[in-house]
C-alpha cells in the first residue's frame, strides 16, 4: 500500500484514487479527504487550528441566545489561544507519546469517563435513555452549575440548576443528567461560581458557555468534554468502549480444535444463509439502529428492481457473559423459498435499509484542500465534521471549522432526525456487479473447496522464498500469449503454454514453473472499488491504459469494499455473481496443481470509502479508529482506519481470514499496515490458523509509525516493536532492505552496501551482517519473524533504485546487471523469509515511479521480453531460488541454537566491501558464502587463496568488525588457504561459469566485482593406504610370462569422500541465451539441491605411465573430489572398479583401517585440514597372491595398429578370452586395451569403450 513504509517515517501522504473522470487525492469524498471520525466533536473554541501549509486561524467563539435566565444575553467571548487539544486537553489525563514505548503505560479508556450504563436487563426494548455526562475542567477554586432545559417535562422549556460534582482531580468537575422518554436533546450552559441557593440570575461574566446541545440516546451514554482554558470541548457517543462490546457483542461462529468451523450463535451466523430447505435467514449486527429492513430484488442484475422488502426483528436476549446467546444487538428475519419469488437456493440480490439516530454518524476528519486543481499537491487546512450519511444521499452535510465555528454550532449538528441508509451485507460472499448489494448463493453453486495437492506447505517460515505478484499486471501485455478472455483476469494466471509473440519464450505459469516459484503472494483478490466490472466483451477490459487514464481498468486493489467477495474485474463475466467465486477457485487450485502456494495481500487496515461502506452504516462510529484527541486515526495515509481491537471487528477479520482458508485454500496471509491492526487480533488469527493447518503463515508490514490509536485502550500494535508477542507472524524488514540496496522511501537515507559509496561497508557493516544473520539483534524471537526483501510493489523497482544511487549504471549495461545480481543475492541469501517482487529477477523499471498502484497498464505490466533480454539474471535467481528452498541450512531458525552454531560471519572489515560467511554442515562439509563489492580504487575483482596479498578479505584478521558467533574465527579459511576444492554450486561472476558445477580445481579463485557466489567446500578426505609386496607375473599378448622380479612393491588406496555431485544438478537454460556469458548457455543453471550428501568409496593403485607396472610410491597429499594427484610426471592413480584388498577392511580395534570407518589420513580437501595420519601396512607374505595375479603392461604402436585392421574379429575375441582369464584370475591385455582382472572386478588402466565380466 501506498505510505512511507519505514519504520522511523510517519507517514503523512494519501493514496490516490481515481472517481468518475478525474484523478483525487482527497477529493469527491474519497478517502484521502474523509478522514473520517466517528460520534464525536472536537473544538479549540477560538483556537487557531494547526495546519501544514496555512496560517488560518479559527475567530473567537460567539454564543447564541436561547430560553436562559434572565441577564444572559451578553456572554464573553471565550479566550483565545493557539493550542490544540494539549495533554490538559485529555479528558483523562496525559496526551498520548505514541512514537516511544511510553506509549504503552496510558491506558485510560478515553469514552468510559464517570459515566454509567442503565441496565439492559431491565430494558431490552430501549425506551430509557442513556445518561449523559457533561465534564468541565475549570479552577480547582471555583464551582460549577449547568442552566438545564429541554432534558424532561418539567423542564421543556424553562430551565433549572444543576451542580457539578467536583472530582478527585481538583480541576475536575461533572454533571450527570438522566433525560426522560423519547428526548433526543436537551440544551445547557456552564456558569461558574453562581450561588444558585441566592440568585435566580448570573452575569455574562459567569457564564462559560453559550447554548449548549447534547444529544441523547438510548443505546449509548454520551460524553461531553469541556476544558475552561482554552475553550477545548468534545463529544463522544461511546460506542467504542469495552463496556459496549459486552453489552452488544455477538459470536456467531467459531474454529474448532478438529479445524472445522462451527455455527455457535443462537439466532446463526452473521450475513445470509439457505437452510436444508431453500428458507434465508439474514443476520446483521446493528445494536445502534431504529429499524432494520432487507431488500429483496427480483434478480442478480446490477439495478434490477426491488421485489420485496422485509422488516428485521431485533433479538431479546441479553447475556453479557456467553455472546453466542447475546442478541440485543441482532436484527433477524427467516424467509421462507417460496417467498423469495425466484425459487429454491436460487441466487437472491439483497441489501439492508438501517435507520439509526443522527449523533452516531457524525465524524471528526481533518480538511485537506488541493493547491492547484488536478495536480495532486494537497495540503491540510484545518478539520471538519461530516454526517457520513449523507454520501449515500450524494450531498454534502458537512460542517468546516472556520473563523465563524463555535463549539455552540457544532453541538447543534449532532442534533436532528434520524438518518436512513441502505447499504450491502458486510459479511457478504457474493455481490452483484460492482458490488453495491449483496447476494445469497447456494453452497451448491459455488463449487467444491480448493484442495491441497502438488503445492507444499513449509514448517518454517524460513523456508519460503516468495514472489509477489498481481494478476492483471501478470496477464495483461498483448504479448504474453496469453487469450484475450483470460487476459487481466484469474484464469489468465493459469493458462499453460503460453509463449511471448515476439521471443518465443514461455510466459505464465510455465515462466513461474521454469523460474522454480513456490509461493506467490497475489496483491488484492477481493472486491475493491475504483475498477468498473465491465463485460468481458468491452474494450476496455484488455486496452493498455496510459500513465493515471480516467476510469481505466488497473488497480491494485487497495481500496477495499467487500472483503470476504472475489473481485469482478479479474472474472470472464462479473454480471454472474458465482462466476468470479469459481473462477478465483480454479486460479488457486491450478497454482496448487503446479506445486505453487498462495499467499493472500489482505487490507483489513482501511476502506475505500471512509463513509458509505457496509461497516459505518450498520454500526456508524464504531469500526473506524480515533486517536486519544478524537480523531480519526490517519497513520496509514487514508483517513479511515479499522479498529481492530473492537469484539466485533476482530471476530469479523478471524472469520474472515478462515473463509478465505477454508473455501479458497489460501496458504497464508500477507496484512497490509499490519501495525494498525492489534497483537491480540494477529494472535486470534494464529490461533484460529493453527486449529485448521499450523502450516498456513502469516506476515505482514509492522511498521512503528503506525497503531496509535491502540494504545490509548491499553492495546499495542501488530509492529515491530512488539514482535516477540506475535512470535508466529512475519514483518517486512525495511533495515535489512536498506542495508543490502537502499530505501525506496527516502532517498535521502544512505545507499545500501551494493551501491558505489556506502556506510554499510563502513560503519554500518554490523546491521548488514545482523540482516544475513536473520534480523539478529533486532527485535525479533527468531529469524522466522524476519522477511528480507530489496523491492515490493509500493516502492522502487530495485533497477530504478540502482540506477538512482548510481548514475553510472544508466551508462554500463553489465555493472547495473552484476549490482542487481549481487543485491537479489545478498537478500535471497540472508537468514530470514525470502521475498522478491516479480519482474525484480529480470531488471523490470518504471522511470523511477514510486508505488505505481493505479498508474496504468503500461507502466504496470509485466513486459515478457525482458526475461529474453536479462536471461542471465532470471537464470541467477532461479538458481538461488533452488539452493533457498531446497538447503536446510538457509533455513534456519533459533538464533542462539541454530544460526549462531551453523552461520558464522567471517569477512566483516570496515572499508573492504567484502562480506563473506560459512554455513556449516553437521558432516564436516560447508558452505563459503561471497559477496564482492571490493573498495580498492584498481582492479576490484578478488582473489581467494593468495596468501601473497595485501588486500583486505577472506583469509586476514585485521580490521575486523566483531560477531558474537566468529569470535577466534574471524577470516581464516585454513592454514594454506587452498581453494582447490571448493566445488562452485552457483555465482553471477562470469569468469566462473565455465566451472559452475565443478571443483574450482586451483588453489586461488578469482571472483568479478559486484557478484555473489556460493562454494560448497567438503570435509578433507579420509584415505587409507596399502604397500605390499608381492610376485606379479606379467603376460604380453600372446600369453607369453615375462619374466620380472618377485616381491614387486605394489601401493594401494582405499579413499572416502563427500561427492558434490550427489548434492547439485545443472542444466542448460530454458529460456534462449545467446553467449556464454549468459548463465545457462551451457548446463550450469542450478536445477537440483539435496539436503544431504553422498559419501563415496574409491579404490586406486598406482601405475607407472610408461610400463604400465604397479609400482610402490608414497601416499599423495592433494586430491581433486577424491581423486589423488601424483606429485611425480611418471606416476599416475588408476581408479580400482568394485573390489579392494581385504587387508583394508580389518578391524580398527587392532589400529588398522576398515572400509566401514577407514584410518587414514584426511588429505586431498585442503580447506580446513587436520594433520595427516597415515595408516600405512607392509606385508611380506604372499597372501596377495589370490588378489594380485598378474599386470599387463602394453607393447606399443604395434597393438594400435593392429586393433584398427581386425576391429571387429578382435573385439570379438578380446570378450571371449577376457572372460575366460578372468575366470582364472589372470591379466588379459589386447592392442591398447590393458585389463588387470581380479576376483570378478575389473581395472581399467588403458582406453576403454565397454566393460564385460
Amino acid at each position: 500500500m501506498m505510505r512511507k513504509a519505514s519504520p522511523e517515517t510517519k507517514v503523512t501522504n494519501y493514496r490516490m484514487w481515481k472517481s468518475g473522470k478525474q484523478w483525487l487525492f482527497g477529493a469527491s469524498l474519497v478517502a484521502a479527504s474523509l478522514l473520517v471520525m466517528n460520534t464525536q466533536a472536537f473544538a479549540d473554541g477560538g483556537n487557531p487550528v494547526v495546519s501544514e501549509s496555512t496560517s488560518m486561524l479559527v475567530a473567537p467563539v460567539s454564543s447564541e441566545n436561547s430560553t436562559t435566565p434572565e441577564g444572559s444575553k451578553d456572554v464573553t467571548a471565550a479566550t483565545n489561544e493557539a493550542i490544540v487539544a494539549p495533554s490538559s486537553h485529555n479528558p483523562v489525563g496525559p496526551q498520548v507519546n505514541a512514537d516511544t514505548s511510553k506509549d504503552e503505560e496510558t491506558k485510560a479508556n478515553l469514552y468510559t469517563a464517570n459515566n454509567t450504563w442503565n441496565d439492559y436487563n431491565k430494558d431490552t426494548e430501549f425506551q430509557t435513555p442513556q445518561p449523559v455526562t457533561i465534564h468541565y475542567t475549570g479552577d480547582s477554586n471555583a464551582s460549577y452549575t449547568a442552566w438545564v432545559w429541554g432534558d424532561n417535562e418539567a423542564n421543556k422549556s424553562e430551565g433549572r440548576w444543576e451542580q457539578f460534582t467536583k472530582e478527585q482531580e481538583g480541576n475536575k468537575f461533572s454533571l450527570k443528567i438522566q433525560a426522560d422518554k423519547s428526548v433526543t436533546s436537551f440544551k445547557y450552559i456552564v456558569a461558574k461560581n453562581v450561588d444558585i441557593t441566592k440568585k435566580n440570575v448570573f452575569g455574562n461574566q459567569d457564564k462559560k458557555t453559550g447554548d449548549m446541545t447534547a444529544p441523547v440516546s438510548v443505546y449509548t451514554p454520551t460524553d461531553i468534554y469541556h476544558n475552561e482554558n482554552d475553550g477545548w470541548y468534545s463529544q463522544f457517543a461511546n460506542v467504542q468502549t469495552k463496556e459496549f462490546d459486552q453489552r452488544y457483542g455477538y459470536t456467531d461462529k467459531q474454529v474448532d480444535e478438529k479445524g472445522q468451523v462451527t455455527i455457535v450463535g443462537q439466532n446463526g451466523q452473521l450475513g445470509a444463509s439457505f437452510d436444508d430447505k431453500g428458507n434465508a435467514t439474514f443476520n446483521v449486527w446493528a445494536p445502534t439502529a431504529n429499524a432494520v429492513s432487507v431488500n429483496i430484488y427480483q434478480s442478480t442484475d446490477e439495478n434490477a428492481p426491488l421485489l420485496k422488502t422485509v422488516e428485521l426483528k431485533r433479538g431479546k436476549n441479553y447475556d453479557r457473559n456467553d455472546h453466542t446467546k447475546n442478541t440485543i444487538g441482532l436484527w433477524s428475519v427467516t424467509i421462507k423459498s417460496e417467498e423469495l419469488g425466484q425459487g429454491a437456493f436460487a441466487n437472491i440480490a439483497y441489501d439492508y435499509k438501517l435507520t439509526i439516530p443522527r449523533p452516531f454518524f457524525i465524524q471528526k476528519t481533518e480538511n485537506w484542500q488541493e493547491k492547484e486543481k488536478g495536480k495532486g499537491n494537497w495540503y491540510k487546512v484545518g478539520d471538519k465534521y461530516v454526517n457520513s450519511a449523507s454520501s449515500f444521499y450524494n450531498k454534502s452535510d458537512e460542517l468546516l471549522i472556520t473563523s465563524d465555528v463555535s463549539k455552540e454550532k457544532i453541538s447543534e449538528f449532532y442534533t436532528g432526525n434520524p438518518e436512513t441508509v441502505t447499504i450491502q451485507d458486510p459479511y457478504s460472499i457474493a455481490t452483484v456487479r460492482n458490488g453495491k448489494r449483496s447476494v445469497l448463493v447456494a453452497k451448491s453453486a459455488i463449487g467444491g473447496e480448493v484442495q491441497q495437492t502438488n503445492n507444499v506447505r513449509v514448517s518454517s517460515k524460513t523456508q519460503m522464498s516468495v514472489m509477489e505478484m498481481d494478476v492483471r499486471d501478470f496477464t495483461i501485455d498483448p504479448h504474453s500469449g496469453i487469450s484475450d478472455q483470460n487476459k487481466g483476469n484469474f484464469l489468465g494466471v493459469v493458462e499453460e503454454g503460453t509463449k511471448d509473440t515476439r521471443t518465443g519464450q514461455k510466459t505464465g505459469l510455465d515462466y513461474l514453473k521454469y523460474l522454480g516459484v513456490k509461493y506467490v503472494q497475489m496483491m488484492p483478490l477481493y472486491d475493491f472499488q475504483t475498477v468498473p466490472e465491465l463485460d468481458q466483451n468491452d474494450p476496455k477490459n484488455n486496452s493498455i491504459s496510459t500513465e493515471f487514464s480516467a476510469d481505466d481498468q488497473q488497480n491494485w486493489g487497495y481500496d477495499p469494499k467487500n472483503y470476504n467477495v472475489p473481485e469482478g474485474s479479474y472474472s470472464t463475466n462479473p454480471a454472474d455473481p458465482v462466476n468470479r467465486i469459481k473462477e478465483l477457485k480454479e486460479m488457486v487450485q491450478k497454482l496448487h496443481d503446479a506445486g505453487i502456494n498462495v499467499v493472500m495481500d489482505v487490507v483489513y487496515n482501511h476502506l475505500y470509502d471512509g463513509q458509505n461502506n457496509p461497516f459505518e452504516y450498520t454500526v456508524p462510529g464504531y469500526y473506524y479508529a480515533i486517536n486519544h484527541d478524537g480523531k480519526m486515526n490517519n497513520d496509514v495515509g487514508v483517513g479511515n482506519a479499522i479498529r481492530s481491537n473492537s469484539e466485533m471487528m476482530r471476530q469479523y477479520i478471524v472469520n474472515s481470514v478462515v473463509h478465505w482458508i477454508k473455501e479458497y485454500g489460501m496458504d497464508g496471509f500477507r496484512f497490509d499496515a499490519m501495525s494498525d491492526l492489534d497483537v491480540t487480533t494477529l494472535n486470534a488469527i494464529r490461533k484460529a490458523i493453527n486449529k485448521i493447518d499450523g502450516k498456513i503463515v502469516t506476515y505482514g508490514e509492522g511498521w512503528d509509525s503506525m497503531g496509535k490509536y491502540l494504545y490509548k485502550d491499553g492495546d499495542k500494535p501488530t509492529s515491530v516493536s512488539h514482535a516477540k508477542e506475535t512470535p508466529e507472524v512475519g514483518h517486512f524488514d525495511s533495515i535489512g532492505r536498506d542495508a543490502i540496496a537502499g530505501s525506496h522511501y527516502d532517498n535521502g537515507n544512505p545507499p545500501g552496501f551494493v551501491n558505489e559509496t556506502s556506510e554499510y561497508k563502513d560503519v554500518k557493516v554490523s546491521v548488514l551482517a545482523d540482516s544475513l544473520l536473520g534480523g539478529h539483534h533486532r527485535s525479533f524471537q527468531d529469524a522466522s519473524q524476519q522477511l528480507n526483501y530489496i523491492e515490493v510493489h509500493d516502492g522502487m523497482t530495485l533497477s530504478d533504485l540502482l540506477k538512482h544511487y548510481n548514475q553510472t549504471d544508466k551508462d554500463n549495461a553489465i555493472i547495473h546487471q552484476n549490482r542487481a545480481e549481487l543485491a537479489t543475492a545478498m537478500s535471497g541469501l540472508s537468514q530470514g523469509i525470502h521475498f522478491f517482487q516479480h519482474g525484480q529477477e529480470f531488471l523490470r523499471e518504471k522511470a523511477g515511479a514510486h508505488n505505481t498502484y493505479n498508474a496504468g497498464d503500461e507502466k504496470n505490466k509485466i513486459d515478457w521480453e525482458l526475461t529474453s533480454k536479462n536471461v542471465d539474471v532470471v537464470n541467477f535467481m532461479k538458481s538461488l531460488l533452488t539452493l533457498r528452498t531446497n538447503e536446510s541450512l538457509w533455513h534456519l531458525k533459533d538464533y542462539e541454537a541454530e544460526i549462531f552454531k551453523k552461520m558464522k560471519i567471517t569477512n566483516a572489515q570496515k572499508e573492504s566491501g567484502i562480506i563473506t560467511f560459512e554455513l556449516q554442515e553437521d558432516n564436516g562439509d560447508k558452505y563459503l558464502v561471497v559477496f564482492n563489492n571490493n573498495t580498492s580504487s584498481g582492479d576490484k575483482s578478488l582473489t581467494l587463496g593468495d596468501t601473497n596479498s595485501t588486500n583486505w578479505y577472506y583469509g586476514r584478521q585485521d580490521n575486523f568488525t566483531e560477531f558474537k558467533n566468529t569470535d577466534g574465527n574471524r577470516g581464516k579459511i585454513n592454514e594454506t588457504n587452498d581453494f582447490t576444492n571448493a566445488y562452485i554450486v552457483t555465482t553471477n561472476s562470469k569468469n566462473l561459469y565455465n566451472k559452475i558445477g565443478q571443483m574450482n580445481g586451483q588453489k586461488t579463485i578469482t571472483m568479478d566485482h559486484l557478484s555473489a557466489t556460493v562454494l560448497y567446500i567438503p570435509k578433507a578426505v579420509e584415505v587409507a593406504k596399502l604397500t605390499t609386496k608381492a610376485d606379479v607375473t606379467y603376460i604380453d599378448q600372446g600369453g607369453k610370462k615375462l619374466v620380472i622380479p618377485a616381491n614387486q612393491g605394489v601401493s594401494y588406496l582405499k579413499v572416502e569422500f563427500n561427492d558434490p555431485n550427489s548434492k547439485f544438478g545443472y542444466e542448460v537454460s530454458g529460456i534462449a541465451t545467446t553467449s556464454d556469458q549468459e548463465l545457462g548457455h551451457t548446463k550450469n543453471v542450478l536445477t537440483k539441491t539435496s539436503d544431504g550428501i553422498q559419501t563415496v568409496t574409491k579404490y586406486y593403485m598406482a601405475v607407472d605411465k610408461a610400463t604400465g607396472h604397479v609400482v610402490s610410491v608414497a601416499q599423495p597429499t592433494s586430491f581433486i573430489n577424491g581423486t589423488p594427484q601424483s606429485t611425480d610426471a611418471n606416476i599416475e592413480w588408476k581408479e580400482v572398479t568394485e573390489a579392494a584388498p581385504a587387508e583394508l577392511n580389518v578391524s580398527q580395534d587392532s589400529g588398522e583401517a576398515t572400509e566401514e570407518s577407514p584410518k587414514g589420513s584426511s588429505v586431498g580437501n585442503n580447506i580446513e585440514q587436520g594433520e595427516s595420519v597415515t595408516q600405512e601396512t607392509t606385508v611380506t607374505t604372499p597372501i596377495y597372491d589370490t588378489f594380485l595375479k598378474s599386470m599387463i603392461f602394453k607393447k606399443a604402436e604395434k597393438a594400435v595398429k593392429r586393433e584398427n585392421k581386425h576391429q571387429q574379429k578382435q573385439l570379438k575375441l578380446e570378450r571371449k578370452t577376457a572372460k575366460k582369464m578372468t575366470k582364472k584370475g589372470r591379466g588379459y591385455a589386447w592392442g591398447n586395451k590393458h585389463y588387470f582382472a581380479f576376483d570378478g572386478a575389473v581395472l581399467h588402466l588403458g582406453k576403454k569403450k565397454h566393460s564385460f565380466r
